[in-house]
Parts: C-alpha cells; sequence; structure tokens
C-alpha cells in the first residue's frame, strides 16, 4: 500500500508535526509514477489546508517506510 502521510506546523512552535484525523492520510494508487503519486498528495493536501507531505509505503500505516523526505508548503 503506498499512502501519503500528512503535516501542519505545531501550535507551540515553528516545528512540522503529523496531522490527525481521517484525512491525515490518503492513499494513493501504487500503479502510479512517484510524480503522479507526489501530485495526488500535493492537490489533497492544499484542499485540506496541510503545510506539508511526504510519501510511505508498507503492508499498514503502523509497518510502513517513508520513500520521500518531507515536502514542505504543499499548501502553497
Amino acid at each position: 500500500m503506498y499512502f501519503a502521510e500528512f503535516y501542519i506546523e505545531s501550535a507551540i512552535s515553528d516545528r512540522l508535526i503529523p496531522a490527525c484525523g481521517d484525512r491525515s492520510v490518503y492513499i494513493l494508487d501504487g500503479r502510479n509514477t512517484r510524480d503522479t503519486q507526489k501530485k495526488d498528495a500535493k492537490k489533497w493536501a492544499r484542499r485540506h489546508g496541510f503545510q506539508a507531505y511526504r510519501i510511505c509505503k508498507g503492508e499498514s500505516f503502523t509497518r510502513s517506510r517513508a520513500l520521500t523526505a518531507v515536502f514542505r508548503n504543499a499548501s502553497h
């Protein structure tokens, strides 16, 4: 399973922290290229006001690994 994990800015610092809730992850189509997956994740981030995202892969959300770095300014 491929998915995008989204981040928001902390309320008490400038640090990015993982977002919470059902919209904080987005299941991606594993048949797509990485560039298409990034475009889909960026579109989702803009729609829901997230500041950053990264692409992950794994058997489940808890058994996964990051495939990309955290991309900032996804909502701009």
